[in-house]
């Protein structure tokens, strides 16, 4: 996936496009207590591997020196798609940089289809 263009919409940024840099991010999480585990007891993670995406410069006048995002606050669940409309993963976070880019951070849609049938028991189909 290194080097692929990739869109997503988001509610903040709108249309934007990026390019896999193919650096895969190990992302360790806390999990909140649930009816199992109080608040007292041993704190829970989970590792999840993130893709990462690196902004492309916006090439209108308009925006010449400007910095441009991929992501921002707000743009959080958006869908992430491929130059052929093949939805790749789900948008959840960003690294803002004082250079001219940022990178924006991805779950692959196979991670979250896994987990999802994983805590369902349900078979995950997209239409």
């Amino acid at each position: 996936m290194a080097g692929c263009r990739i869109f997503k919409v988001g509610r903040t940024t709108g249309l934007t496009i990026g390019r896999c840099n193919g650096i895969d991010s190990n992302v360790r999480m806390e999990l909140p207590p649930n009816s199992d585990r109080k608040k007292t007891d041993r704190k829970q993670y989970r590792v999840t591997q993130e893709h990462c995406i690196i902004s492309e410069k916006a090439r209108s006048e308009l925006a010449y020196n400007a910095i441009y995002q991929f992501s921002a606050g707000g743009d959080s669940g958006s869908w992430v798609f491929d130059e052929i409309g093949t939805l790749v993963g789900l948008l959840w976070g960003s690294f803002e940089s004082v250079t001219d880019t940022n990178c924006s951070y991805f779950t692959p849609i196979e991670l979250i289809i896994t987990d999802i049938e994983a805590t369902t028991g349900k078979e995950v189909r997209l239409l």
